[in-house]
Order: structure tokens, then sequence, then C-alpha cells
């Protein structure tokens, strides 16, 4: 096996099989063969040690193993993840030998890893701390916007899943959704933006601000008919309008949505279409 065939293979099932890769990562260290191999198994690491299992100390150990690897010349990359995972662990990590551009990756790192642990007041108070730095000293090309975009958007969906949400909670989702969609203007292209387009108009219809949600949804839904009306896209798209509708109570709406989902689903690869089957039975059904 090569190591592209073991990251690819590891990427598809770390969702559902995360404590498996994690008791295995080390073995799949003698895969690596190029600097670039070693950040994307640091990648790996972290997301998997951070956000799935909120394993902080064992994601540190195997990124300290990684670092003594022959091909890990620059460890840059795995020296953020480290530092990530170690505030994550809210341990006293000193991000003094950091550039401004790698703390907003760290805080941004953390934010969403602490997000996904819902560990939602720390993680936007490293939101906050990513943001600012942002605004004071980073030039808009500094890669580090992508990952405060990133960052944004995790915080939000998370926030989105939770049954109820305090006063405090509603805001920091619109804010972190806020956030996403400003940094993917600077860091993204059209497709990133249109989707956080698609996460405002979730946002708000959590919020139950539905004024608010059905514009974004319009905006996300007008962006995705300037570029050709991507089958996949527009089925999301049609989904959070239907929601809205239907919290509208507008049901007109909602079949029109429904009516739009299908269509939209008919003209998908049978890959894309596997896992919007669900999806489109819920909307139809309810």
């Amino acid at each position: 096996m090569t190591f592209e065939e073991y990251l690819n293979d590891a990427w598809s099932r770390h969702g559902s099989e995360s404590p498996e890769l994690l008791d295995n990562f080390k073995k799949q260290f003698s895969l690596i063969h190029s600097t670039d191999e070693i950040n994307q198994m640091g990648h790996l690491i972290a997301h998997v040690s951070g956000e799935h299992m909120g394993q902080w100390g064992r994601g540190i150990q195997l990124l300290n193993e990684l670092r003594d690897h022959p091909q890990a010349v620059d460890k840059s990359g795995l020296n953020r993840f480290i530092a990530a995972l170690a505030l994550g662990d809210d341990k006293n990590f000193s991000l003094e030998d950091f550039s401004n551009s790698d703390r907003v990756r760290i805080y941004s790192m953390t934010a969403s890893a602490l997000a996904a642990q819902n560990e939602i007041v720390r993680a936007g108070l490293y939101l906050d701390q990513a943001e600012k730095l942002c605004h004071s000293v980073l030039d808009k090309k500094d890669p580090a916007h992508r990952n405060l975009a990133i960052a944004g958007n995790n915080l939000a969906s998370a926030l989105e899943e939770k049954p109820s949400l305090s006063h405090e909670e509603i805001n920091l989702m619109i804010h972190a959704a806020f956030l996403a969609r400003k940094f993917w203007e600077i860091a993204g292209t059209w497709l990133e933006i249109e989707r956080a387009e698609y996460r405002l108009a979730k946002t708000f219809l959590k919020a139950d601000i539905l004024d608010k949600a059905y514009s974004h949804a319009e905006r996300c839904l007008e962006m995705i008919s300037q570029h050709g009306n991507d089958p996949l896209e527009q089925f999301f798209g049609m989904e959070v309008m239907g929601q809205i509708e239907d919290a509208r109570k507008n049901h007109l709406g909602r079949e029109e949505a429904v009516k739009c989902m299908k269509e939209a689903f008919a003209k998908m690869a049978p890959e894309d279409q596997q896992w919007c089957k669900e999806t489109l039975e819920k909307m139809a059904g309810a």
C-alpha cells in the first residue's frame, strides 16, 4: 500500500472508525517518504485525536514521534498541530515562538477541535483571539484566513446541532457563521462563499430569525444559479429553503423546494445520490 492509498482510505472512514485509526497511526509511519506526507499525516492525527476523540495527549505523543521521522525536515506544520492540541487540552502552552500567522492557525484549529468536543465557550474564546490577530497584523494573502473561515463554520455548525441554545450561544453561533462568511470572501472561491451563505441560512433558521434565514438561502441559491446550477449544491440549497418555508408555514413553498431537490437529485452522480438519499426521503416524507 502506498501512503496516498492509506491516506485516502483513512479519511474516508475516519469519522466512523476514529478509535481504530488512532490505535494504528504509528504503524503507518513507514509508508511516509516526503515532508509533504509528514504534514498530511500530522493533519490526520491532529484531526482524529482532537476533533473526533478529544484525546489531546495521545495526539501530541504521536506527533512528537512523527517529528523524529527522517522525512520530518520542516517541522513547522507539526509544531502547529502540537500547539493546537496542547491548547485544546487546556495546557499552559506558550505561543511566544510562533509567528502571528501561525498563531491564527493554531487558535483556529483549537477552536474547531473544541467545538467538535462541545466545549463551546472555550472554542469561542480562541476564535476571538484568531479574529483579533487577523484584523490587526495579517496581510489578506496570508493562508491563515482560510483556517479562521473553517473554524467559524465549524463552531456555527456545532452550535446548530445542540437541541437548545442559550441567548449567549445563539449570539456566538451567528457571530461564528458571519465570521466564516467574511473570511471565505478573502480566502475562498465562490463555492466556499456560497456554502457560507448556506451556513448563515441554517444558523438563522436555528435562531428562529426566519426573514434573515430566507434572505441568506436566497443568496445561496442565486450564487449556485450564477455558477451553473451544480446539482449537489442546488440540492442542499433547496433543502434549507424547504426547511425555512416549513418554519414559515408556507406549505406551497416547501413543496416547491422538495420538487427542486428531487430534480437536482436526479442529476447527481450515483456516489452523491447514495449519501443524499436519506436527506431527500426525510424532506419528502415530513
